[in-house]
């Protein structure tokens, strides 16, 4: 058997084109037979953790659904040589911190006509989460909890102006950058910032 595994991200709820949390992916299943007689195997998928719901949309035309929570279980797909058996399953992506990645191996049976048994892995999914809604994804957002679509960062330290502590004139180094007071000035050049001379 010559078999697949693709996935298509099937309805993207929020329209950004990456997977991200409310997203289906669908995994298609093609089972070849590229035998010269049939070959009749059961199939098991598990479920990935990253799904918060999933649903068979096509059983490959199984004659007997064990399918349970948290498992895909078809028994008796028949596939007659030359032609192909299709199982579809839906996954509605979980809240996942950004660029979890999920990945899903489906198992066939050795056929009851003999033959070996196989698996097919699809290519993994990277889940992607923009918290904040800035259209930034976290691992790429200077400020992922506060939205900030421009990013701005004046000291160039890697946190977004919007996030970073405001330096306050008490002596003390507020906003983490190893310096006390730097926004206030020193026009006497006494070390001490004229808001406290």
């Amino acid at each position: 058997e010559l078999s697949r595994k693709p996935w298509t991200l099937w309805d993207d709820a929020d329209g950004d084109g990456e997977p991200t949390a409310g997203d289906t992916i669908r995994y298609t299943i093609v089972l070849e037979n590229t035998g010269n007689e049939t070959g009749t195997v059961d199939l098991t998928d598990p479920i990935p953790g990253q799904a918060a719901s999933y649903t068979l949309v096509s059983d490959g035309n199984a004659t007997d659904d064990r399918s349970r929570n948290g498992l895909i279980d078809l028994r008796g797909i028949i596939v007659p040589p030359g032609t192909t058996e299709t199982i579809i399953i839906d996954i509605v992506l979980d809240d996942v911190p950004d660029e979890t990645v999920m990945s899903n191996t489906a198992s066939w049976s050795a056929p009851d006509e003999g033959g070996n048994p196989g698996d097919v892995t699809a290519t993994d999914v990277v889940i992607r989460k923009d918290t904040d809604g800035d259209s930034w994804y976290d691992n790429e957002d200077n400020c992922p909890l506060v939205p900030n679509p421009d990013q701005a960062d004046a000291n160039n330290n890697d946190i977004g102006d919007v996030c970073e502590a405001v330096e306050l004139c008490d002596g003390f180094d507020n906003d983490g950058d190893g310096r006390t007071d730097e926004d206030f000035g020193d026009a006497d050049n006494d070390g001490f910032a004229d808001c406290r001379d």
